[in-house]
């Protein structure tokens, strides 16, 4: 419950507000048309309302407890009974789960529950709720308020930004976010020698692609690839993305034909290649991001098992025939004993010679001001980057 903190909040609004009050939930949403014009009335001028805590509902939280009865595994067949005759107990226990609630169900709930109150305006300033989707700071729904950060997260942000040294400031630092000329000139000049080009380095990677809704996946993957370069533009040495996971198997065969491992149908759609290529030509069309791939992977050996040399259970040995003249028949011999498999060893492939090859015939990925963009590649390094005009030479084959 807040309502520990209600002295607390009377010594800090002290002054600008004439009254804090405390209001439960069976107020606020038992008489809800009442206290909404309690609130939105011109007597309530200057006043503070807190509400109890939201967190009570799981509609806010975004999952809901459910408790079932369990028998234990002996007693399943048979009724409970609490005291059986040699004083055992096969009373069924509780087991709790959280299920996740749909936004469908988080958003209604809202719409309902201040449907009378309709406030205007949510400021959030706790940056670790901030990063939870909590239903009143991410749902939408017809009256949803406008949701503004506070001044504690706008202090929080702007130490971080001072502390990484980036080149913008937060947004109470005036109109221009961007570091001037000045300071740039004046952080160029800082050491004797001269200096050494550092870029954002961001990894990005993840999977999935193969899966009944992998293309939906791969499509929102690509659409954070392209709003990641973004930050290019606030880097005074530009930004470099390296690429891996089943992404980087996408975009090399789906924009070089350079196939890795077991591939999904994405790999052999028209659409899939269009999207991966435009995805590429947007991310390099403005020369400040340099894109890298793998040059090589660590694959493990996969062996398929012999059941003869693997050890694997025969079936049991018939039973002897009899000859011609009664006599049993020899019985077979017995199997050799199980053998004991090597212990499997992580081997590096190396990629980079198929992705030279593939890049000995232009890879072109579109136009952008009427010229035509070509993929440059490194293949020693994994570097793929833009030409635009005429196309790159091919690249040289990587030293083994």
């Amino acid at each position: 419950s807040l309502e520990p903190l209600l002295d607390l909040l009377r010594e800090v609004v002290e002054g600008p507000a004439s009254s804090v009050e405390f209001v439960p939930h069976q107020v606020w949403l038992g008489e809800a048309e009442a206290f909404a014009e309690k609130v939105r009335s011109d007597a309530s001028e200057n006043k503070v309302f807190l509400l109890e805590n939201m967190s009570a509902f799981p509609e806010e939280l975004g999952e809901r407890r459910v408790i079932r009865q369990v028998l234990p595994e002996a007693d399943r067949q048979s009724s409970p009974t609490p005291n059986s005759v040699d004083g055992s107990s096969n009373v069924p226990t509780l087991s709790t789960s959280f299920v996740r609630m749909p936004w469908a169900s988080r958003e209604g709930w809202a719409k309902r529950s201040f449907s009378f109150l309709m406030p205007d305006i949510l400021v959030q300033d706790s940056f670790s709720a901030a990063c939870e989707d909590l239903t009143l700071h991410t749902g939408f729904w017809p009256t949803a308020p406008q949701r503004y950060i506070g001044p504690f997260i706008e202090a929080e942000l702007a130490a971080f930004i001072e502390a990484l040294g980036l080149p913008f400031k937060g947004g109470d630092a005036g109109d221009d976010p961007l570091a001037t000329e000045a300071s740039g000139a004046d952080n160029a000049g800082e050491g004797d020698g001269p200096r050494i080009p550092a870029p954002l380095l961001a990894v990005i990677g993840g999977g999935g692609f193969g899966g009944s809704h992998g293309e939906e996946v791969l499509f929102r993957k690509l659409e954070l690839l392209i709003g990641l370069s973004k930050l290019a533009r606030h880097e005074q040495d530009g930004l470099s993305i390296a690429l891996g996971g089943e992404l980087a198997v996408a975009v090399l065969a789906c924009a070089m034909g350079v196939g890795v491992g077991k591939l999904g149908s994405y790999a052999s759609k028209v659409s899939m290649k269009t999207a991966v290529t435009e995805t590429l030509l947007e991310v390099l069309k403005d020369g400040e991001v340099t894109l890298r791939v793998p040059t090589d992977f660590v694959c493990q050996e996969v062996r398929i098992a012999s059941p003869s040399r693997e050890g694997a259970v025969s079936p049991d040995p018939p039973e002897p025939k009899k000859g011609k003249k009664g006599r049993e028949s020899p019985a077979p011999s017995p199997p050799p004993p199980p053998v004991e498999p090597p212990a499997l060893k992580d081997k590096t492939f190396a990629i980079g010679p198929a992705i030279a090859q593939a890049a000995q015939t232009p890879i072109l990925l579109g136009f952008v001001g009427g010229q035509e963009c070509f993929l440059r590649v490194d293949a020693e390094k994994g570097l793929l980057t833009l030409a635009a005009g005429e196309p790159p030479p091919p690249p040289l084959m990587p030293s083994p």
